[in-house]
């Protein structure tokens, strides 16, 4: 999605933070190569700020 935005000189604020995030969650919760299923639960166990 990225790369298409940039292909039309497109800014994409949005799409950049989500995946930030997926990435920050993988990372925290060694998800590894678990599928987007995992993270619903992950985020609905973690601690609130």
């Amino acid at each position: 999605m990225l790369a298409e935005g940039e292909t039309l000189k497109r800014d994409m604020p949005v799409v950049s933070a989500t995946l930030s995030a997926y990435e920050q969650v993988i990372s925290e919760a060694g998800l590894g190569d678990r599928d987007g299923t995992a993270l619903p639960a992950y985020w609905s166990a973690r601690e609130k700020p």
